[in-house]
């Protein structure tokens, strides 16, 4: 990957810190389906994608965190039909009810609602669980094991 193929805010943002941060970061965008939400709306992912989103007021620590429980979670990511961002806009940001000063994790449905939250990064079981029991999951699964 090219730093020129980064999103200009993560570079921006990373040129102020160590090389050791940026690499994590660089590390961290190999996730699938990473970005930052920038737009007032996410309805461009409505019936498509599941979002774990997330916002903290240290972006930096709880990017260490998010990378370290999540790193290994491929498949299961893709499987799902995730998408990771993180909530950049505060129009966005106020519209989820994510206060400024908290860290904040949201699970939403491909049907646009919030269906978790979380004060500190989930464990990946245990959003795949809450995920496995959704009635749209549920089909999704007999329709592959059809396959």
């Amino acid at each position: 990957m090219k730093i020129a193929d980064l999103p200009s805010a993560y570079v921006t943002h990373c040129m102020h810190r160590d090389i050791f941060n940026f690499i994590l970061l660089l590390i961290f965008m190999s996730l699938p389906s990473l970005s930052v939400a920038e737009t007032d709306s996410l309805e461009t992912y409505q019936w498509k994608n599941r979002l774990l989103v997330w916002h903290s007021p240290e972006p930096d620590r709880f990017l260490k965190r998010f990378e370290s429980a999540w790193r290994d979670q491929t498949a299961a990511i893709e499987a799902r039909e995730m998408k990771i961002l993180q909530i950049a806009g505060n129009d966005l940001r106020r519209n989820l009810a994510m206060p400024v000063d908290k860290s904040v994790v949201l699970l939403i449905g491909k049907d646009g609602t919030v269906k978790a939250r979380w004060h500190a990064v989930p464990e990946p079981n245990d959003v795949y669980r809450l995920i496995d029991q959704m009635p749209m999951r549920q089909r999704e699964m007999l329709e592959q094991a059809t396959d």
